[in-house]
């Protein structure tokens, strides 16, 4: 069984810190504070995403945004 564990452990960590990208729908506010605590509390590192929060530029159409770092 501890292999197994282990073995889980290690597959894990050969996918770890992807990054990604949270576009905000908005400016930071209340709304979004589970993805802020979140990532405070480190449960987007325990599944291997390096998470970056963004706030809504509100001079850039968001529709136009999307995809571009693709």
């Amino acid at each position: 069984m501890k292999k197994i564990i282990l073995l889980i452990l290690f597959a894990v960590s050969l996918f770890a810190n992807e990054k990604v990208t949270l576009q905000l729908k908005w400016l930071h506010q209340f709304q979004f504070a589970g993805y802020y605590a979140a990532l405070e509390k480190g449960y987007y590192d325990e599944v291997g995403l390096d998470v970056q929060i963004k706030e809504r530029d509100i001079s850039k159409d968001a529709k136009n945004e999307r995809g571009k770092h693709l």
